[in-house]
């Protein structure tokens, strides 16, 4: 029996001996068959019609139907085209019709049936369909594959099936801890899109993560992604300002080097004490990002906090010059001063704690300010605070306010000036 050529250029030839082969051997069979009719001589009758390529004498003997298909093709087609593989193949089947059984990949590929077997691979494992069609890929017939291996978008772009098929296996990897770096290895390898889903990423990790995060960062780094770098530490601030972990925002906006953010951030840390009556600490990152704590916001947090830390510790006169620069200073929010006002009236009170007029002015000039901004805007803050810690005959915000200025005044008006 010829080999069969490596060159199709000596497929002619092939051909011709191959011919040549079969005609001798049907020859051979005749003469065999004038033999006593014996099992021996039927088995070798046999063995000669499977190497001639006769497909029912194979179809006879073979276990299964892809062995079935694997002979047929090598003795019966072994040069024949994609289209001539395909139609053998359904042939083939046929013969095995009467047999209940499941098409196998092996046997949906042979039968030129791409969707069936790639339905296959996606009902065993989505590993093996995106790798499946890896190996598809590789094949020679891959050009004729192609346009079976695309889908096309909602608005009309074609998407290639190997990602689709890795992004929608990396993003159910990114749901369990132990795989998550495994799906970021499968997003890199799908272009512009993998990188779109690992930029999204960042957002479905838990915060307990560090390694994930970490890895994820060390990706943004390594592939140049830029954006992608800068929104990372952002999107975790927002992450953890969910969770009221105003300190972990904070560094992760210095990281980003968001000064407007840090400000902010500060701001929602004061709202949150006066909704929830604890003021949070968050000292813990000035040594490492007193670079960023420049802004007014952050200046009134930090000295907020230190006088009331102050007159807890019966450092009253120490807290009296902190509260005495709070409400004069021109870079102190105006939504805060009420509050910062009402809680430091203790100290006003207290002997040993002097304003001079000029105190006293500038801080009418502050309430002023205030007063020029509407009154929802201005003291809401304020209204919060009240409502918060029990004054619920407060009936509106023009109460509040109207509340508040009668007892600036006449806390005012009896202060004892130097």
């Amino acid at each position: 029996m010829p080999s069969i050529p490596e060159r199709m250029c000596d497929a002619v030839e092939y051909n011709l001996r191959w011919q040549q082969w079969k005609m001798k051997t049907k020859e051979t069979i005749n003469q065999v068959q004038q033999w006593p009719s014996t099992v021996q001589a039927k088995n070798v009758q046999d063995v000669l019609r499977i190497l001639c390529g006769c497909e029912n004498t194979i179809v006879a003997h073979a276990e299964t139907d892809v062995e079935a298909l694997v002979a047929v093709i090598f003795y019966a087609h072994p040069l024949a085209t994609t289209e001539e593989l395909f139609s053998s193949s359904r042939y083939i089947l046929t013969l095995f019709s009467e047999q209940t059984h499941q098409p196998t990949i092996t046997t949906q590929l042979l039968q030129g049936d791409l969707f069936g077997a790639l339905e296959s691979c996606a009902n065993l494992d989505w590993w093996l369909l995106t790798h499946f069609t890896d190996l598809l890929r590789l094949s020679p017939l891959h050009c004729n594959l192609v346009p079976a291996l695309q889908f096309t978008g909602e608005e009309g772009q074609y998407i290639q099936a190997r990602l689709w098929f890795a992004l929608n296996y990396a993003n159910w990897l990114l749901d369990y801890e132990a795989t998550r770096k495994c799906a970021f290895d499968y997003m890199i390898t799908c272009g512009d899109r993998g990188r779109t889903l690992l930029t999204e990423s960042v957002a479905r990790i838990p915060l307990e993560d560090k390694d994930a995060l970490d890895t994820l960062w060390q990706y943004y780094e390594r592939e140049g992604m830029k954006d992608a770098a800068n929104k990372f530490y952002e999107t975790l601030a927002v992450r953890t300002i969910e969770k009221r972990d105003f300190t972990a925002a904070i560094r992760y906006y210095c990281l980003s080097k968001n000064q407007t953010k840090i400000e902010h951030t500060f701001e929602l840390a004061l709202i949150d004490y006066i909704k929830s009556g604890q003021l949070l600490r968050l000292d813990c990152t000035k040594d490492e990002f007193s670079a960023y704590f420049h802004g007014e916001r952050a200046q009134f947090f930090f000295n907020y906090s230190k006088m009331r830390d102050l007159y807890l510790a019966d450092q009253h006169e120490e807290a009296a010059k902190i509260l005495r620069q709070l409400l004069i200073a021109e870079s102190s929010p105006l939504e805060f001063l009420p509050v910062v006002f009402l809680e430091g009236l203790c100290l006003l009170e207290d002997d040993t704690t002097w304003f001079s007029v000029h105190d006293i002015e500038q801080f009418k000039a502050c309430l002023r300010d205030l007063d020029e901004i509407d009154a929802e805007e201005g003291y809401s803050v304020l209204e919060e605070y009240m409502i918060q810690r029990g004054y619920n005959s407060i009936a509106d915000i023009y109460d509040v306010k109207s509340t508040f200025i009668d007892m600036v005044t006449l806390t005012l008006d009896r202060y004892p000036v130097s």
